[in-house]
């Protein structure tokens, strides 16, 4: 780790990166002056069930917003506030050290969804010191459970249907097992937790023309610019987007980064 990296992700992240809530005011309006029309996950995926998403398709520019709450759930509202603003909805995924009952009522009641951001293949192995695929198909019983579980839990605290998912990439999934938390989810599960789409399911991204992210560090988005990604004029356009890029809400990246800092001693030295 270089001292620029450690400056950059430790100290200016956490506390020097200023509000970029006007920034997000200035792209919800640009896409709603593009033309674009502004839809949650669950009800694209319902318009496909149904087949009549073509003619959303064919009569509309279309833009889904995602938005991952790994952390500061009240950011999340004030970006689902400039959101309504424009008459504007999306996907609020929360997991469930996020999921503040009071934060996502607010949310839905913009008439956005909510969602589960789920990491139960990431929570096991960090657990039980799991380090490979085989170990984790071991486990897999207890993992589903514990999903099925958890998203009652989660709809019990959030007082909404959550119809979708979309699975959380921590850590332990990228650098150890090679396994997204995607891997738990079969028909089974489906079925059990009467879970309707997967964020990322193939049926559903294969209608996406443009997708960025705000995981693009100083310049915001990856793998182009917005601007750049609306000079082509994409017919259905997906943004990622993550609380923490655009507030800096103190207390609660201290949280999360000392509670990932215990986790990840914990399992490298098997304690």
């Amino acid at each position: 780790m270089t001292i620029k990296y450690f400056v950059k992700r430790f100290i200016f992240d956490n506390f020097l990166r200023p509000s970029r809530f006007s920034y997000y005011d200035s792209v919800i309006n640009s896409l709603a002056t593009a033309g674009y029309k502004f839809y949650t996950l669950e009800y694209l995926n319902r318009e496909m069930i149904n087949n009549t998403f073509s003619g959303i398709q064919e009569n509309n520019k279309i833009c889904v917003i995602r938005h991952d709450i790994d952390t500061d759930p009240k950011t999340a509202t004030e970006l689902a506030k400039i959101e309504a603003k424009y008459g504007a909805v999306s996907t609020y995924y929360y997991r469930l050290r996020t999921a503040d009952s009071r934060q996502m009522k607010i949310v839905a009641g913009l008439g956005h969804e909510v969602g589960y951001h789920y990491e139960e293949i990431g929570t096991c192995a960090k657990k039980k010191k799991l380090h490979t695929k085989e170990e984790i198909d071991n486990h897999m019983a207890y993992i589903q459970s514990d999903f099925l579980n958890n998203l009652n839990t989660f709809r019990n605290i959030s007082s909404c249907p959550v119809n979708t998912i979309a699975s959380h990439g921590d850590w332990v999934n990228a650098d150890i097992l090679n396994i997204p938390n995607k891997y738990l989810i079969d028909t089974s599960i489906r079925n059990k937790g009467k879970i309707d789409l997967e964020a990322y399911d193939d049926n559903f991204m294969q209608h996406v023309s443009c997708r960025i992210s705000d995981l693009g560090g100083e310049n915001i988005w990856f793998p182009t610019t917005l601007e750049d990604a609306l000079k082509s004029d994409p017919k259905f356009l997906y943004i990622l987007i993550h609380p923490r890029q655009w507030y800096t809400r103190y207390w609660d990246n201290i949280k999360e980064d000392t509670l990932r800092l215990f986790e990840t001693i914990k399992y490298k030295l098997n304690i």
